[in-house]
């Protein structure tokens, strides 16, 4: 067994050089102790093991005297030195992703499919390595200065305004908005005075004057801002290398906020995207959408037809209403169609049997 387990230690760093030397020299045992692996070793000679452990010594021979391995031995040593671990794939893959890194792959999911519980994937958007990553670096601290505001650091701070916001007073206005925005730079919580000046205070005012945010505002105690989610999600659907057996993936996301209504919840996601039309907008976070109904869903314990989506464009100052309409519950072969209805901002997804 040495033979093989020395092979591996004789590369560590502080292997004794003079093993054989000490061996020989020794009346006791040479402990061999390898400290980045936290390990010891006790070499034996075979007397000093008759000594100490009589027992075990007897069980061990020489290998002179061993004989042939019969074909069974052989067998299973060829099973031991040939082993290839089945799920090499997972070890390669991460088992958290977040929902903004995952969006794209859920671009064509199907309103059926959500009614029955299942996320659809498109296939062309899938990842070949073990993770999604972001398209783009967010910009380190240090590189920043008032001078060179990022966009991502500007959306940062605009959802931090939406969910510090008082929604008790009945009403928001500018006055409203741009005391909130002086708190959250003072309380250091939006880190310079130069990304507070970019927040669109207008954009985010004129949410609360459409029709969710006015029913935000009669129901206040209604509305839930923030909120955490995980899923797990079959990681051999997530990623091209990985099988079924591999197991599942952690989803991260945080829902923007949604309102509990007699009839179900409104969930609603900001957006502060810029030069986006209403169509380029919700094909970029329709995956996104599909997820948080999902989660949502699941959290309440109620179908995904009872959670109603929608994304708000501060810049277009419109909330795009996403309605996904479900014909069926079966598993049968749909016909999908989409529409934008452009004069009135608003998604219609249809599934209807053939």
């Amino acid at each position: 067994m040495f033979d093989w387990i020395g092979m591996t230690l004789i590369r560590q760093a502080d292997f004794p050089g003079n093993l054989l030397e000490e061996l020989a020299l020794e009346e006791k045992p040479v402990v061999i102790g390898l400290g980045a692996a936290n390990v010891k070793w006790q070499v034996y000679q075979q007397a000093q093991l008759a000594a100490e452990a009589p027992e075990q010594a007897a069980v061990i021979k020489p290998a002179a005297e061993q004989g042939e391995l019969t074909a069974p031995q052989i067998d299973e040593l060829t099973r031991w030195l040939t082993f290839t671990y089945p799920n090499r794939a997972a070890t390669e893959t991460t088992a958290f992703q977040s929902v903004s890194t995952i969006r794209d792959a859920f671009k064509t999911t199907d309103p059926d499919d959500l009614a029955m519980g299942r996320l659809n994937l498109a296939p062309q958007q899938l990842s070949p390595r073990g993770i999604y990553q972001p398209t783009e670096m967010a910009k380190p601290a240090f590189l920043q200065d008032d001078a060179h505001v990022t966009a991502a650091a500007v959306g940062t701070a605009t959802h931090l305004v939406f969910e510090k916001l008082d929604l008790t007073l009945g009403a928001v206005d500018e006055t409203l908005v741009s005391a909130t925005i002086q708190q959250l730079v003072a309380d250091q919580l939006i880190p310079a005075a130069a990304i507070a000046k970019q927040i669109d205070v207008e954009g985010i005012v004129a949410f609360y004057q459409t029709e969710l945010g006015q029913q935000i505002l009669q129901h206040p105690e209604q509305v839930y801002r923030e909120v955490p989610f995980s899923l797990l999600l079959p990681g051999g659907q997530l990623f091209e290398s990985l099988q079924p057996t591999d197991g599942p993936v952690l989803v991260h996301g945080i829902i923007d906020g949604y309102l509990a209504t007699p009839t179900g919840w409104q969930l609603f996601d900001y957006k502060t995207d810029h030069r986006l039309t209403a169509t380029q907008l919700e094909d970029k976070y329709d995956g996104q959408l599909a997820l948080y109904q999902q989660a949502l869903a699941s959290m309440m314990q109620v179908g995904p037809s009872q959670i109603k989506t929608g994304l708000y464009s501060v810049e277009m100052r419109e909330f795009l209403k996403k309605i996904r309409i479900f014909f069926n519950q079966n598993p049968c072969v749909l016909i999908f169609l989409s529409a934008i209805i452009r004069a009135k901002l608003i998604s219609i997804t249809f599934a209807v049997s053939s």
